[in-house]
C-alpha cells in the first residue's frame, strides 16, 4: 500500500484552506480564536500492488497539477502543523474520486488493477494555532465531516 498527499506549492495561495479557515471563524467563532492557518491536502490511499516508481509516477503525472501543487509518496507533503484532521468516507459510501483515480491509474499504467485492489480518497486539514484536542474534535465534527457519510481522525502534529 502507498499513499500520495497533494498540496499547494509554497507561495501558491491555498484557496481551499483559506476558505475553510474563514468558514470556521465565521460559523464557529468561539471555538477558533487561536487558529492561525489551515491547509487543505488531498490524500489518495493506494491499496494496490504498485512499485515505488509507479506510485511516484501516479503522483507526478496524474494526481497533482504540476503548476500549482506538490506531492509526496508515503510521507506527509507538509509538516510543522499543530493538528491534522483526516476525513474519510465510511466503507459503504461510494468513493467517486477514488473510482475516477482508479480509472486514471489504469490508463496511465496501461493495465487493469485487480478486483481486490482499492483506491480511497481522503481530505486532510492541517491546523496551525493554539487549539486543544477537544476544540479540534469539535471543529471536525461540526464543520469538516458529515457523520452519516464520513468519519474523522484527529492527530497531533509536530508543533502541538
Amino acid at each position: 500500500m502507498h499513499f500520495v498527499e497533494v498540496g499547494c506549492k509554497p507561495g501558491v495561495r491555498d484557496v481551499l484552506g483559506q476558505a475553510v479557515k474563514a468558514r470556521l471563524e465565521e460559523d464557529l467563532s468561539a471555538g477558533v480564536k487561536g487558529l492561525r492557518r489551515v491547509a487543505f491536502i488531498d490524500v489518495y490511499r493506494l491499496e494496490c500492488l504498485l512499485s515505488p516508481q509507479e506510485a511516484e509516477r501516479i503522483g507526478a503525472e496524474l494526481l497533482r497539477d504540476p503548476i500549482t501543487q506538490v506531492f509526496a509518496v508515503d510521507q506527509p507533503v507538509e509538516g510543522g502543523f499543530d493538528w491534522s484532521v483526516t476525513v474519510s468516507l465510511h466503507q459503504n459510501v461510494t468513493d467517486n474520486v477514488g473510482i475516477a483515480a482508479r480509472e486514471g491509474i489504469e490508463d496511465l499504467l496501461g493495465r487493469k488493477l485487480d478486483e481486490g485492489e482499492r483506491l480511497h480518497y481522503d481530505r486532510k486539514y492541517l491546523f496551525w494555532g493554539d487549539l486543544t484536542e477537544a476544540q479540534v474534535r469539535d471543529l471536525a465534527g461540526k464543520a469538516l465531516a458529515n457523520d452519516f457519510l464520513e468519519h474523522c481522525r484527529v492527530e497531533r502534529g509536530s508543533h502541538a
